[in-house]
């Protein structure tokens, strides 16, 4: 944060340039007990990439592959840290199956 008698600015030290649907892919599209109705998980995410892809100008299959690759790389870090990967393994597969015949 600087100041210098003006008004405050925040600088993000590690300000990355890329696609949007990248940083959009990042939100959590589904709750815990959203996860344990298997059923509604497929219309709960085009939904829910739907309205964020129009809202961001951003094509809903580009976020939904952006999604798929940051629960891949979510997983791994849960391994990583010996921590239970299964809530992004099963995010990963449900996103591959949409992303399959999108």
């Amino acid at each position: 944060m600087i100041h210098h008698q003006n008004q405050w600015i925040i600088i993000d030290p590690k300000g990355i340039v890329g696609e949007v649907a990248f940083e959009a892919a990042a939100f959590d599209l589904l709750s815990d007990d959203e996860l344990k109705n298997a059923s509604i998980i497929p219309e709960l995410i085009l939904s829910r990439t739907q309205l964020l892809s129009g809202a961001l100008y951003v094509e809903q299959r580009r976020l939904l592959y952006w999604a798929f690759l940051r629960a891949v790389i979510s997983a791994q870090w849960f391994i990583e840290d010996g921590a239970d990967p299964s809530k992004m393994l099963l995010i990963t597969n449900h996103l591959y199956c949409l992303i399959k015949f999108f």
